[in-house]
């Protein structure tokens, strides 16, 4: 990707935006994260915007943010991210917990129309496929990788209540290639190593395991 991003998507992170008090829990907020979801579709369409899909993102799609608040030095790309992050959160009900922002999984088909309707209407038509958890997960998510169509993927995470959504760009034998959503530095292109649905995760943001619940990808439909 380069402009300091290692990964082959770009490496953009959360950042923090206020929540209506409908969508917030724990008595928490009104400020948090724009939460893992919202940040894992920005990457995705920032991906598409820089490889043939000029119209994914409004404005600038930088290779990279860095910021997690509003400063008024910010440069177009960290803006235009920020800005995407929260109303894909809006289109999703992302709501603020205690963990941070959470997005029900039912809810990302609506992250998915709001990049339909927002971007291309009609020419290339935007939908989406679903891979779920079975025997072939692992094949069918290296199908579409092979195809040059990242996935957002969601993993449960062992003794913990909440999951996480990654973004799935790459494989190398046994192991996705992704991008976590925590900035270049920590987490641009982590191995995700598999046995079957199951996964662990040996990173610089720590130790993960648990399991690859499903992945979402988008189509271009002509």
């Amino acid at each position: 990707m380069g402009e300091g991003c290692t990964s082959l998507v770009p490496c953009y992170t959360q950042t923090y935006r206020d929540y209506p008090s409908d969508r917030i829990r724990d008595g928490v907020g009104p400020r948090g994260v724009t939460g893992c979801t919202p940040t894992a579709l920005s990457i995705i369409m920032g991906y598409y915007d820089r490889n043939g899909y000029p119209n994914m993102v409004s404005g600038y799609a930088p290779a990279k943010t860095e910021k997690h608040y509003y400063e008024s030095d910010d440069n177009d790309g960290e803006r235009t991210i920020r800005e995407l992050q929260t109303k894909l959160g809006d289109a999703m009900n992302t709501y603020l917990s205690k963990s941070g922002g959470s997005t029900n999984t039912f809810r990302i088909p609506y992250g998915i129309y709001y990049i339909r309707d927002n971007t291309y209407s009609y020419n290339p038509r935007i939908s989406y496929n679903v891979i779920r958890a079975n025997n072939s997960l692992f094949g069918s998510i290296k199908s579409e990788i092979k195809s040059g169509r990242p996935l957002l993927v969601n993993l449960s995470i062992d003794g913990e209540d909440n999951g996480h959504s990654i973004v799935v760009y790459g494989y190398y034998k046994d192991s996705l290639i992704a991008n976590f959503g925590w900035g270049a530095n920590i987490s641009a292109n982590l191995r995700v190593n598999m046995n079957g649905n199951n996964y662990t995760i040996n990173g610089k943001g720590g130790n993960m395991s648990g399991v690859v619940k499903e992945a979402f990808g988008l189509t271009f439909n002509y």
